[in-house]
């Protein structure tokens, strides 16, 4: 079972409340000039480049996605990408395969960026997909213990 704030946090970057750096400028928190993506250092870092678009993410997805067989064509935005595999997996049981990984990228993908903005630490992509497998097998073995 994913812990209801990692949940709540995956809802949030559904409905883009996530406070990337293109959204704390909108608010006027930090300056426009200080919205590259901390991950490719090439975009603005907003909830669909940084969950979704940005090249790091991306290899991050292809790589989850290829360690259970799956290939994909990128959608258009996060919340397209959540439908798309919500919709393919219509049977509840294989819903809930599913939702723990995509909780489980989005969540270790913005521990990452935290990591790069507040710690001076940059991990790679394997980094990333150990610690995404990590939290995927303790939450899918809470579930199938029983919660």
């Amino acid at each position: 079972m994913v812990p209801p704030r990692i949940e709540l946090f995956g809802w949030f970057v559904l409905i883009g409340r996530v406070n990337t750096k293109e959204r704390l400028s909108r608010l006027g928190v930090i300056r426009l000039s200080d919205t590259l993506c901390v991950l490719c250092k090439k975009e603005i870092e907003s909830v669909e480049h940084l969950f979704l678009l940005c090249e790091y993410t991306w290899q991050v997805w292809c790589r989850w996605l290829r360690s259970f067989g799956e290939v994909w064509s990128m959608p258009g935005t996060i919340r397209e990408l959540f439908e798309r595999w919500t919709g393919r997996h219509k049977r509840k049981q294989e819903q809930k395969k599913w939702l723990p990984g995509f909780f489980a990228v989005i969540w270790n993908v913005w521990m990452e960026r935290n990591a790069r903005i507040f710690q001076n630490q940059e991990t790679g992509v394997d980094f990333i997909i150990r610690k995404t497998l990590l939290s995927y097998n303790e939450w899918t073995k809470r579930e199938a213990v029983g919660g």
